[in-house]
């Protein structure tokens, strides 16, 4: 996505996925909720979201607030 990793030559910063997000588990949203259907600052990321060690930032579903702010390790 952004050059070849193994090399760096843009110089990037290097992070795991744990140190630019949080990691709430679990496998799917707390019953009852739903994606937002409008892009909002709280991206769901999702196993159908990567792909070759390549995360598809297009395909992925947003979560209201309300929602982002359930605990969803009780839902996992």
């Amino acid at each position: 996505m952004f050059g070849d990793p193994t090399t760096n030559s843009k110089e990037w910063t290097m992070k795991t996925v744990g140190e630019i997000l949080t990691i709430k588990g679990g496998k799917r949203l707390p019953k009852g909720s739903q994606y937002s259907f409008i892009p909002t600052p709280y991206r769901y990321l999702r196993i159908t979201d990567v792909k070759d060690g390549r995360i598809n930032i297009n395909s992925m579903k947003f979560l209201s607030e309300e929602v982002q702010k359930k605990d969803f390790t009780l839902y996992g």
